[in-house]
């Protein structure tokens, strides 16, 4: 007896959901990864007499360089080299800026609009801006067709 469509697409649309699970359980991966290296590297900078900004802002790149290595490498498993490599490497930097944005703007209106503490709005900025970042990344930057 052959299965009906119905049936012969549920197989492949579980497919779907469990490799953009993996994707996305392997990028919180990475992420927890990259923040751990960022907070680390800022604070044994700012502990050694480096300025709270500079150091903020090397261990941010730290983290993003760990960030874009994982997920290039073992996330979304991408092959892309020379320009295509490079416009890869560009759209993981803007995504990032995207993610920056989304967070200061989040943290900006939940603490003076809506009076939240700092870490309350910084935790829900986190949440908001990586799952967006995530699906940004997954679509257009290590997407099978990137425009």
């Amino acid at each position: 007896m052959q299965p009906s469509h119905a049936q012969a697409a549920i197989p492949s649309f579980l497919a779907g959901r469990a490799a953009f699970l993996r994707k996305l359980f392997g990028y919180t991966g990475a992420s927890a990864l990259a923040l751990s290296l960022d907070f680390t590297v800022f604070s044994l900078l700012s502990h050694n007499g480096v300025g709270a900004v500079l150091a903020a802002a090397v261990g941010y790149l730290s983290g993003l360089v760990v960030s874009y290595v994982l997920s290039r490498t073992i996330v979304f498993r991408s092959e892309r080299v020379g320009k295509a490599g490079a416009g890869e490497a560009l759209g993981f930097i803007l995504t990032g800026v995207v993610g920056l944005g989304i967070t200061s703007a989040v943290v900006a209106v939940a603490t003076h609009v809506f009076h939240l503490p700092p870490a309350v709005a910084k935790l829900l900025a986190v949440g908001i801006s990586f799952f967006t970042v995530f699906l940004l990344r997954s679509r257009f930057v290590f997407g099978e067709n990137p425009q």
